[in-house]
């Protein structure tokens, strides 16, 4: 959803905010709402999540967690894909139509 966001904000055609300066603006703010409501064991940032794996393995002797750390390094990839898919194909097209209708 942060990436959607991203291009969705960035791109002349698409952009609710006419501005640079406040899409420069609220693309941070977006990214703190978006990583204070994931800091627990799982973060956006693939090495923090391998940190905390790891220091729980470390202390609880557990490494159960960290043996599914792939899923955070190919996650991110396939979301990033289907997001610019997704935004290519769908919700450009689907905005220029409504668009014209107005």
């Amino acid at each position: 959803m942060f990436c959607l966001f991203i291009l969705i904000v960035m791109n002349e055609t698409t952009s609710f905010i006419k501005s640079t300066y406040w899409s420069y603006l609220l693309i941070p703010v977006a990214f703190y709402i978006a990583r204070e409501t994931t800091y627990q064991l799982d973060s956006l940032n693939p090495a923090t999540t391998f940190a905390f794996q790891l220091f729980t393995g470390i202390k609880s002797n557990n490494w159960t967690p960290l043996s599914q750390y792939y899923l955070y390094l190919v996650g991110p990839l396939i979301g990033g894909l289907m997001c610019a898919a997704f935004f290519n194909f769908f919700y450009v097209p689907l905005l220029m139509r409504w668009k014209s209708k107005k």
